[in-house]
Formats: structure tokens, C-alpha cells, sequence
């Protein structure tokens, strides 16, 4: 992930946060209540994060190069 990429995600990811539903009347302790909002918050911070790692992993080829050479070399056997 590039900086700008990076940049992005974290963006997205403080819209999410913002948007959170992390009220918990079920739960009865103020422990419990802040863990569950700290857990939703991380849950939104991951999901947004691993929607902009899947398409980079999509629209880029991300194996090394000796992979690649191999791969070239391969094609110019056929």
C-alpha cells in the first residue's frame, strides 16, 4: 500500500468509526460496554482496510521477481 492508499483507507476508516454504532444498553458494565465499542471500532478499522488490500491485490501483481523471471522464461520455452 502506497501513501496515498494508505492515506485513503485511514479516511474511510475514520468515516466508519464516526458511523459506529457502538452503544451497548445490553451489556451491563461500563468495562464490557467500552469493550464492545472498542471491538466494533477495530472491526470497522479492519473491514475497511481489508476491502482496500483486496483490490490492490487484484490490480497488482504482487509476486517477487524471481517469480516473475521464471514465469518469462517459462513462456519463451513454448
Amino acid at each position: 500500500m502506497n501513501a496515498k492508499q494508505l492515506e485513503r483507507a485511514s479516511y474511510m476508516a475514520a468515516h466508519a468509526v464516526l458511523s459506529a454504532n457502538i452503544s451497548a444498553p445490553h451489556l451491563a458494565t461500563p468495562g464490557a460496554q467500552r469493550s464492545y465499542a472498542v471491538d466494533t471500532i477495530a472491526e470497522k478499522i479492519r473491514n475497511v482496510f481489508d476491502l482496500n488490500c483486496s483490490a490492490l491485490d487484484e490490480a497488482a501483481d504482487w509476486r517477487p521477481p524471481m517469480q516473475k523471471l521464471q514465469l518469462v522464461v517459462q513462456e519463451l520455452r513454448r
